[in-house]
This record gives C-alpha cells, structure tokens and sequence, in this order.
C-alpha cells in the first residue's frame, strides 16, 4: 500500500486524545500506574509513569509526557510531550508533535507526525515517520518496512532494518497533508478517532474537494471526446419534447436503485462479492459519462439563453459544468471568508450538493436509456431524420 494511504488508514483506526477526553484531568500532577490500578480505558494528561511489573491492558492515550517501563497491551497514542519506552507495546505506537526514546519492543507499528526521537530497541512492525526526525542507533531493529514521508532520518551503521526503505519527499504537499490529518483529530467525542468528515470541514479540506471537481472535469472531458456516439444520442433523446429530462431523471433514480440493490445482493453471496469492484468501476464508469452529459445538455441550454454563438462541445461542456458546480464552489469560498459566514457557505453547500445530485442524476439517467433502449432511441433517430427531410 502506498505509504500516505497506509498512514490514514492506520490514524482512522487508532484513537487520538481530544479536549473533550481530556476534560479533568488538567490539575494531574506525577502518576505512577501500577498492575492493580489497571482500568478499561484511559485518557490521561502527563507526566505519567507504568512501572515496571505493571501490564496495562487496553489502550492508553495521552497527552503530555508518558515513560513505559512495563506492558502496554493495547495501543500507545501521544501527543505534545516526550515518550520514554524501555518496556514493551503490544500494539501501534503513534506519535504526534512529540519526542521519543525508544529502547524496549514495540510489537506493531511506530507512526511519528511531526515528531524527533531516537529508537535503540526493536520494532517488529513497519516504521513510518511523517516530518520531523528519527535517528537509529546501533542496537535498533526494525523488521518491517521503514517509510520516512518528508522528514529526517539517520542510521548507525550496525542499526538493522529488515524489511525496505523509502525516504519520499513531498515539498508544499507535507503541510497540506499535516493540516488536513490536524483537524480530523479534532473530535469532540469520547474514544472518536480520525474524523474524515471534520478533516474536509475546513478551508484545507475544501481545496482537496476543489482538486476532486477538477478530476472530475477532466474525467468526464476525456468520456465526451472519446465516446462521442452515446453522449450525441443522449443530448438528442434529452431535447426531443419537454418532458424528456424528467423522463431521464426517472431513469437515473431507477438506475441508482437497481445499482444499490445489486450491491446488496451480491454483499451477502461468497461469489458474489468477489464481482462487487466490477460493479463499482461500471458505475465509475457511467457517473464520468453522466457528468459529462448533464453538463453539456446544461451548456447548451445557456448558449441558448444567452446567445452565445459557436458549436464548440468543449465551451458547451465548461459552461454546463461550471453552471452545475457554481453554487458548491460558492460555499468552498464563503468557507474560508471566516465566522460570519459559515452560515451562507453551509446554505450553499447543501443547495449546491442537490444541484450536483440532480445533475448527476439527469446526466446518468441519460446515458443508461441510450444503452437499455437502443432500439427506441434508434427509431427517434430515424423519425427525425425523415420530419427532417419532409421540412
């Protein structure tokens, strides 16, 4: 797997401290843990100590200074302060804005953000280190992977890394990344995660979902050059009478259940699923194609309105899809203009994703009658052809 990908699947999984987890324990001072004090789960802010004999069972986050001499069966999670390991963690170690000593074991994987240390002891699992700096000594072992994203690294010559090593930099892209991840930790309920919908809840986010219309631009572009005969047939079967479009808008509501339903079927057979990424590449595959569709049958409509003279698909295809993401894009640039107008940009990012449902959905319908009704859509071909020829 791809090192950033492997890193945002690994911090949605593990939980990371937040305000509201933390919430009375800022008056904590010195806390030793022992065996016998040993609870569920623990949010803790440091200094904090697990002695020696102590084995702690679950997984413990914390923010603030943490030295493990004992056992920690379950995940380690820190953040602003320095972790000192000479013992032992069973699961993931993950670091962020932070300093660590590593000279015990860790038996899964050490993920840094942001974060310097030192490791002399043995990881079995892979190493990703994202900023910030790692430095081997000459007794550490790593078994797994070691994938340094934008940060530095040093080795002592007898230090033994088992598995590969990559060193990627990643330039002005690290700090867009680090922001992003930044704001997904920012949970407000307790044992919560990485929060995907408040990591794209913020001007950063928002750019990353201005790339994603780009794509999709781009995408649905190559589909109207390539594929030029199903798109024709479309734009013709939408403008035959007024009630065409709402006629393909059933069409795509028709299509979308069917599509969900098949899912569902085939989720729950053994063979079944195995057909479940074709599935989904063929509705890949139509929404491009309805992208593309409902944008030009859009553009045309304004080069109507407007009168806009010329027969470029490709200034009927720009106008139709900027007309359709105008809105979403407005609520994309409010977000970003500060608190007085998170209200607006909401307003019209929610009008704007209804404008983009329908159009996707006009645009899909389309396409799917021109493939299940070639027949039909043959026959009106040829009566207009011969009204055509009459006039």
């Amino acid at each position: 797997m791809h090192p950033i990908l492997y890193l945002l699947l690994l911090l949605t999984l593990v939980p990371y401290p937040s305000a509201a987890q933390l919430k009375g324990y800022e008056n904590l001072e010195y806390q030793e843990i022992s065996a016998e004090e040993v609870v569920e789960s623990s949010v803790i802010e440091g200094p904090l100590v697990i002695a020696a004999d102590s084995v702690y069972s679950s997984n413990l986050i914390v923010s603030g200074d943490a030295t493990v001499e004992g056992t920690v069966e379950g995940e380690i999670t820190l953040s602003d302060g320095m972790l000192t390991l000479p013992g032992k963690s069973d699961g993931h170690v993950v670091l962020r804005d932070a300093g660590f000593l590593v000279s015990g074991t860790v038996w899964g994987d050490l993920v840094t953000i942001q974060s310097d240390g030192v490791v002399s002891g043995e990881i079995y699992g892979d190493v990703l280190v994202f900023g910030g700096m790692l430095q081997l000594d000459s007794t550490a072992l790593i078994k797994g992977n070691l994938t340094v994203l934008d940060g530095e690294f040093g080795k002592d010559n007898h230090a033994v890394v088992r598995g590969q090593t990559t060193t990627v930099k990643l330039g002005f892209i690290s700090k867009l990344l680090e922001r992003f991840m930044r704001r997904g930790w920012e949970s407000t309920e307790p044992g919560e995660g990485f929060n995907l919908r408040k990591a794209f809840d913020m001007p950063l986010g928002w750019a990353f979902t201005l790339i994603l219309y780009t794509l999709a631009y781009l995408l649905a572009l190559l589909f109207i050059t390539v594929i030029r005969r199903w798109h024709k047939r479309a734009e013709f079967m939408l403008s035959r009478n007024p009630w065409s479009p709402w006629i393909m808008v059933l069409t795509g509501v028709i299509y979308h259940l069917v599509i969900f339903g098949l899912i569902l079927v085939l989720a729950i057979t053994v063979i079944g699923a195995v057909l479940i990424p074709f599935v989904l590449l063929f509705f890949l595959f139509i929404a491009s194609m309805g992208t593309g569709q409902a944008s030009l049958w859009v553009g045309g409509k304004i080069r109507k309105w407007f009168k806009i003279k010329g027969k470029s698909r490709f200034v009927t295809y720009t106008l139709g899809f900027v007309s359709i993401y105008t809105v979403s894009i407005l609520g994309v640039v409010f977000s970003v203009l500060g608190e007085w107008a998170r209200i607006p940009g909401s307003v019209l990012r929610v009008l704007g994703y209804w404008i983009i449902l329908l159009g996707a959905i006009l645009g899909r319908g389309s396409i799917i009658y021109v493939i299940a009704f070639p027949k039909q859509v043959k026959q009106a071909l040829t009566q207009e052809a011969d009204e055509s020829e009459k006039r």
